[in-house]
Order: C-alpha cells, then structure tokens, then sequence
C-alpha cells in the first residue's frame, strides 16, 4: 500500500510540474524561432520547415497544450522560401506571425506578415518590401494594428537599415521609418511601454565604435524616437531581446565580443528609464555564447535563454538565472552530442520556463524543433 502511495504521488508530482522535451519535424531542416505562452494554457511556437508545406522552407506554426501535446499545426507560403521569425497571439484569440517571403517578391525577400483564427486558419497574408532584401524579426499588436520591426536593404543606397513598419489591423501600412544604419544593422525586438510607447533592440554599424553595436531605441505612441542609445566597444555586439522592468528601466540580452573570455558572451545589460546603463553582465564560458531572450522573474532577477558552445564540442541549449544585480544563480544546458539551440522563450504558468530552437542531436531529419518545458529551477526530470 505505502509503495502504490508512493508511485501515485510521484506521479501527480511529475504531472503537476509538467515538464518535457519535444523533437518535431520531418526528413529535412525544421527550425524554431519564436514561442509564446497562450490564454488557454498552451504554448504557440512558430519557424520554419523544409520538410512540410508548398515550398522550399515555409512557415511552420505548431499549437501544443500545457502538456506539449500538439493540438494543430499549420503551413504558410508559397513555392519558394518563406520563414517565421516571431508569432504573437492577438486580442481575438488568433495569431500574427512575421518573417520574410520570396515567392512572388518585388525582389530578394520580403516581409511576411501572416494573421490568423485561433485554429492557425489563415485570415490574410502580407508583403512589404522594395528591391532588395527586407525581413521581420518581431511584430507587436498595438490598440490599431501592428508593429513590426526588422531591416531593411531596400532604401536605395545601398545600406542596411532597422526598419519600423506600422500597419492597421487588416495590414495596410499606416507609416513606415529607417534608423540607424551601415553595412549591417537590424530591429530585433519590439516590446510596448508602460507609457504607451515601444521600446527596440538590434544592433548597428552606423552608430557604433567599431563593428556592430547594440542599437536601444525609444519610441512614444505615434512611433517617434524619444532617445536612442549604443552600446560596444571595438569589436562585436548585438542585441536580440528588451524587455521593460518593474522600475521602469530595460533589461537587455544578446551577446558581446568585447568583454568576457570567449569569442562571443551572453550578455545582459540593464538600464534605467532612460536607456541609461545600470550594469551589464557576460555569461559563458571560453567559446561561443549568446543570448536570444531575456524576462524578469517574479523575485525581481532575470531569466535569460540563447545558446552554449563552452561546455561541449558542440551547441547547447542555454538557460541562466541571475538576481536582480544580474549575479548569476544557476544555468543550465540541455542538448546532445551535436548542434542544438536555443532561439525563444516563454514564461509557463507554472513558473517555468519554455525553449524554442532546433536540435541536430535528436532528430527525423537534419534539424528539428527543440521544444524544451522546464520547473521553475530550469529541470527537465
């Protein structure tokens, strides 16, 4: 009797952490960029396949419950390349997804804005762009519409700029703006203020000290930049997630090649309300490492995920847990004897983490999605 007690409360513990790890995909590359916790207590989680849909890569939106079982998943795109970078749910319970298209493009690639019902049914599709190349990175729903950022090459002078594209609700584009710049530059992510505004992070080379800087930008409500901050030194930074804090200020992740031991750091960098830094932070060994999202826990700390390449041969899905000073409490590793990495996470109900990537380790094909659900201390077991 005490050993079926026993088995029956290890299992309603198991349960109730709801903990696991997903390898999706078919016979060829399958790639996870972006994943967002849904009203229903599952999880969205979008990217890209090659081994499904019309065309060489398309779209790939994938519905899981809170257990990671998937409900649906769907395809968008045509006969040539088309990929997600970024999937929000919206206001009627269906989802907006952003990325690039080059089927049927007024030249290189286009941004791809794709919104639909709550089954992932298609509503309407988008494209924007000019003869060149021009890509999404991350889309926020807004009181009228969306807001898109990313880059764009298609200004005519031959540089590359973050782009901001603002559309209405069934996307006609309400205005449109380039900042920064170079040979290099991108918006990365897009996240709504406290005050009505957005906030942005990417990297740029116009601006910077010497290769591509991280790139905060400040907009108010009506799209207008505020202030704008860089921060680099001479060599490699980029920023790829933002995020407000309870005090007003930002929490920035991405990586450097300016401060830590290895070829590129995690890096997180906080400021104040005014882009200010407050203290910046380098996780990491002595390879490659970056971060690629970044929240603030409920104990005022943060919770960064991105990818490893200093504890094995290969990459390793990367999760780092700091306190509010960015003092480092734990991190974690997950993956296998190959490639897998970590692009998006999503904050569980549970007080768990979610990952999004792709997995060369556990695989059908040559990628898979990686879809990684973990206990609020990062497990999986």
């Amino acid at each position: 009797m005490i050993l079926v007690l026993l088995l029956i409360s290890l299992s309603i513990y198991a349960q109730s952490k709801k903990v696991f790890e997903l390898h999706l995909g078919g016979t060829k590359n399958d790639r996870a960029e972006s994943v967002q916790a849904t009203n229903d207590g599952g999880y969205i989680v979008a990217g890209s396949t090659e081994s499904f849909g019309a065309g060489s890569y398309d779209a790939w939106l994938i519905k899981l419950n809170d257990k990671g079982e998937k409900e649906w998943e769907k395809t968008y795109g045509g006969i040539h390349d088309e990929k997600a970078y970024d999937v929000k749910q919206t206001s009627d319970g269906g989802y907006i997804l952003v990325g690039y298209t080059e089927t049927a493009s007024n030249g290189g690639a286009d941004i791809f804005l794709v919104k639909t019902d709550a089954s992932g049914n298609k509503s309407w599709e988008t494209k924007y762009g000019g003869g060149k190349n021009d890509v999404g990175r991350c889309v926020v729903q807004t009181n009228d519409g969306y807001l898109i950022t990313g880059f764009t090459q298609s200004s005519g002078d031959h540089y590359c700029y973050v782009y901001i594209l603002k559309v209405d609700l069934n996307g006609v584009v309400r205005w449109e703006k380039t900042v920064g710049g170079g040979d290099d530059a991108s918006g990365n992510f897009i996240d709504k203020t406290k005050d009505g505004g957005f906030v942005i992070v990417g990297f740029t080379k116009d601006l910077s000290a010497g290769l591509n800087d991280i790139y905060l930008i400040k907009l108010d409500a009506g799209g207008n930049v505020s202030w704008e901050k860089i921060f680099g030194a001479g060599d490699e930074d980029k920023g790829y997630c933002v995020r407000q804090t309870t005090d007003g200020g930002y929490i920035i992740t991405g990586l450097t090649r300016n401060l830590g031991a290895g070829y590129s750091d995690l890096y997180l960098c906080k400021t104040d309300d005014k882009g200010n830094r407050i203290w910046e932070k380098i996780y990491g060994g002595n390879n490659d490492d970056a971060g690629n999202s970044v929240y603030q826990t409920p104990d005022g700390g943060f919770i960064a995920s991105g990818f490893t390449t200093s504890t094995s041969s290969f990459a390793d899905a990367y999760l780092v847990k700091t306190d509010y000073k960015g003092n480092k409490q734990w991190d974690k590793t997950f993956g296998g004897a190959l490639d897998d990495w970590c692009g998006g996470m999503a904050l569980a109900r549970d007080g768990g983490y979610v990952l999004c990537g792709y997995s060369k380790s556990f695989t059908n094909g040559e990628e898979d999605f990686y879809i990684i659900k973990t206990d609020p201390d990062g497990e999986v077991k």
